[in-house]
């Protein structure tokens, strides 16, 4: 899966979708979803974030993009796929 940096919790992402996140001290890596005012939950897989979107207490988080690729773009590669993550 292809991902953007990393941007610090005081950047706040500009687009309402499923992003990568970093648990601060262990570096563990898991998937929240950003509403365009708050993050979810931390969640193991980008669908389980998409799907489950409930307020989370913490909100400082590090955080990067997935990189989504065109249909085309994807089917053309012999490089490993990329996930696309829909937003809503």
């Amino acid at each position: 899966m292809k991902v953007t940096q990393w941007f610090p919790w005081m950047t706040k992402p500009v687009h309402v979708e499923v992003y990568q996140v970093k648990t601060p001290g262990n570096g563990k890596l898991f998937y929240r979803y950003w509403t365009g005012k708050h993050w979810s939950h931390k969640y193991l897989t980008p669908n389980d974030a998409l799907s489950r979107r409930e307020k989370s207490r913490s909100q400082d988080v590090t955080w990067r993009g997935l990189v989504k690729s065109s249909p085309s773009t994807s089917q053309k590669s012999a490089s490993p796929q990329v996930q696309v993550i829909p937003s809503k």
